[in-house]
């Protein structure tokens, strides 16, 4: 598996848990706990978020040598 298949396969699986916390904060009745789910989905955000960056400005570097 190549780098590009392994990074896009953490993306996917961070994007579906990004899906399954919004529908747990829609339904979640205590605070807390929504409170708790809305920071771990921040968090996972700002991951996604950053890997994409990452892997954006190793395809331009990459494509600059070529």
């Amino acid at each position: 598996m190549d780098e590009k298949t392994m990074v896009n396969d953490i993306l996917e699986g961070v994007k579906s848990g990004l899906k399954t916390y919004q529908g747990v904060i829609s339904e979640a009745e205590n605070m807390q706990l929504r409170q708790t789910i809305q920071q771990i989905r921040n968090n996972d955000e700002s991951f996604q978020y950053k890997q994409k960056a990452t892997t954006n400005q190793h395809n331009q570097q990459h494509q600059q040598k070529y």
